[in-house]
């Protein structure tokens, strides 16, 4: 095993894989572990020269993912009942992007040959990411929103986020997009937060962690025991042994000839979830939603004619740690996917009783983990040699892809500009989702409003039919718990 010399010319013995796999990376272990609880936090300072990192296999997937027509953008738009001066506001989206860097990181140009894509994180970014409209109503705005989930984000130059401020009639719009080879829902959220807390003021901190470090999910969850190991391999058997039987589609209500990705919005009080006691035990508003999502695109298949067998629906899992589990920006997410077959579906209550069995199942064994590692010699091959992989993980003919996507956000506290800039009304976020599946459902809870986002492909569902899905599905969550 490899051994670093130290000064002086002794052997300072065996590295471990954790300490090579960083040293490939290019980055310090010194701040790899998570502060612990009563640790000061610090302001985390950058060197001004130009750093650069590989990507890891999640950023080099979402990467991949990226092509026209199919962007791979996340983004989140809060509407405040005042105004924003747009000078400090643009002033505290650079210090924001001064604070994270990632959210500065840029695409190192390279080869076919080489192994692995690398991010160059500059001091500064090379481009003013905000940008200004005069909105004069609900049409313009979502022109803007529209651009969104539309149109990429460059990565030849920093930043990898855009931010638009909407002076609308009613208030002013604050959307910010970031690419999700940046940064996962989490990330775009924690930006955004540095954002808010540099426009009033007040300070920021960030976790005592190295944050290009722990990126790397293979090092942060790499098994620690051969029971570890083979229970992450007896999950990766069962995931392809469900894979086996190809998932429901979605009937489709839509022009197959339509190009492009459309949003519904629903706001949905959270006291009219509670309307019937919950039946199941330890049941979750997660389980909730998934297993609403479940009846609905049951519902709506029979409703079209379409029998349903498996419906799938994958589910994001944020894999920080409890002690920065809202910090960092990274993409530090994988998936888990929730099944149930016809039976399952016979009524709303077994339905819920066999999502609720899954999801425990998928954060008592961290079962998402078992992607964690399967591509981690990746880099031993040229990027050329990977490509069709990638190719094949967007394709129809991908068994793991799901009938769904669902990402709860959480329970967000809320956002303060300032007295000027009004309370929070509303916050809508919205992540990447990809044909075949082409329908993703995001949600977020915040001053006691659930806030529902169906981002749809226009060839699964035109935009009245998306707006029937949303309704059906909101309807569906009263009743199911």
């Amino acid at each position: 095993m490899p051994t670093i010399p130290p000064a002086g010319g002794r052997s300072s013995g065996p590295l471990s894989r954790r300490e090579l796999r960083a040293r490939r990376l290019g980055v310090s272990l010194r701040d790899h572990v998570p502060a612990r609880a009563g640790r000061t936090l610090r302001l985390h300072r950058f060197p001004v020269d130009i750093v650069r990192v590989p990507l890891t296999v999640i950023e080099e997937t979402f990467l991949r993912l990226d092509r026209q027509g199919e962007p791979c953008t996340s983004h989140v738009e809060i509407g405040l009942g005042g105004r924003l001066e747009e000078d400090r506001l643009r002033a505290a989206v650079a210090s924001a992007l001064g604070v994270h860097a990632m959210a500065r990181a840029r695409l190192a140009p390279g080869g076919p040959v080489a192994n692995c894509y690398w991010w160059e994180i500059p001091a500064a970014p090379d481009l003013d990411s905000l940008g200004v409209v005069d909105s004069h109503g609900a049409t313009d705005v979502a022109a803007e929103r529209s651009m969104f989930v539309n149109r990429s984000i460059p990565l030849d130059r920093s930043p990898g986020i855009r931010v638009v401020l909407a002076r609308a009639p009613r208030g002013d719009r604050l959307l910010l997009g970031m690419h999700h080879a940046i940064g996962d829902g989490v990330g775009m959220l924690r930006v955004l937060r540095s954002v808010e807390r540099a426009y009033r003021g007040v300070a920021d901190p960030v976790p005592d962690v190295d944050p290009l470090a722990v990126r790397d999910v293979e090092t942060l969850h790499a098994p620690t025991h051969l029971v570890d190991r083979l229970q992450r391999t007896a999950d990766l058997l069962r995931r392809i042994g469900e894979a086996s039987e190809p998932p429901t589609r979605v009937a489709r209500a839509g022009d197959s000839h339509a190009g492009g990705y459309a949003l519904q919005r629903h706001a949905l009080p959270l006291e009219q979830l509670a309307r019937e006691p919950r039946a199941v035990e330890r049941a979750t508003l997660n389980d909730l939603l998934l297993a609403a999502l479940h009846q609905a695109v049951d519902q709506w298949n029979a409703d079209h004619g379409v029998r349903s067998g498996r419906i799938s629906v994958t589910t994001t899992v944020n894999l920080r740690p409890r002690e920065w589990r809202q910090e960092i920006v990274a993409n530090l997410s994988l998936f888990g996917s929730i099944s149930t077959h016809p039976s399952d579906r016979a009524t709303r209550l077994r339905t819920l009783e066999t999502v609720a069995a899954q999801t425990r199942r998928l954060k008592e064994r961290h079962t998402a983990r078992f992607w964690v590692g399967l591509f981690g010699h990746s880099h031993l091959v040229p990027t050329w040699v990977r490509s069709p992989v990638f190719t094949w993980l967007s394709s129809s003919t991908n068994p793991f892809l799901d009938t769904a996507v669902l990402s709860n956000i959480g329970v967000l506290a809320p956002f303060d500009f300032g007295p000027r800039a009004g309370p929070l009304l509303e916050a809508w976020f919205s992540a990447p989702v990809w044909m075949p599946v082409g329908l993703l459902i995001l949600v977020a809870s915040t001053g006691g409003t659930l806030h529902l986002v169906l981002r749809h492909h226009l060839s699964v569902l035109d935009e009245a039919a998306a707006a029937e899905f949303m309704h059906l599905f909101a309807s569906l969550l009263q009743t199911v718990g």
